[in-house]
């Protein structure tokens, strides 16, 4: 094959192969999906507090998206995980407006599996540290 074929086949390879790369269904986002699925009902679907629950409620929603910010630049994630998982906190110290979503998750009914044991505890915390991970990569936006 002559080298002016192979730069042909090359461009050829390439362009199908960048073609299916652009055409291929995107990547799964477990933060983002949790977001959408469970706090976007009043934070808003891009985390700044204008979600459509949040209307109905007595208490002014926050910007998500101003988290670092307002932690002098630090995400700061262990409190924002207590905030999520919520099983912590003192009950005796006040009402809780934001549902605790570890006792939530808790309780979700999950898909059998086979090949390896069922960790509740695990399966709670890697939802939060998903979540958490989106809420960190929507900050300044």
């Amino acid at each position: 094959m002559s080298k002016p074929a192979i730069h042909k086949a090359c461009y050829v390879f390439g362009l199908v192969f960048l073609s299916a790369v652009a055409l291929a269904e995107p990547a799964f986002d477990l933060g983002k999906q949790e977001f959408a699925a469970n706090c976007a009902i009043c934070h808003g679907t891009n985390g700044t507090g204008d979600g459509a629950f949040g209307d109905l409620l007595v208490v002014t929603i926050p910007d998500l998206t101003t988290l670092s910010a307002r932690n002098g630049g630090k995400f700061p994630v262990d409190r924002i995980y207590g905030v999520i998982d919520g099983r912590a906190e003192m009950r005796a110290h006040g009402m809780r407006q934001m549902p605790i979503w570890g006792n939530y998750y808790t309780l979700m009914p999950l898909h059998e599996t086979d090949d390896y044991p069922y960790h509740a505890e695990a399966y709670v915390r890697s939802r939060i540290v998903a979540l958490i991970d989106y809420l960190n990569r929507i900050q300044g936006k």
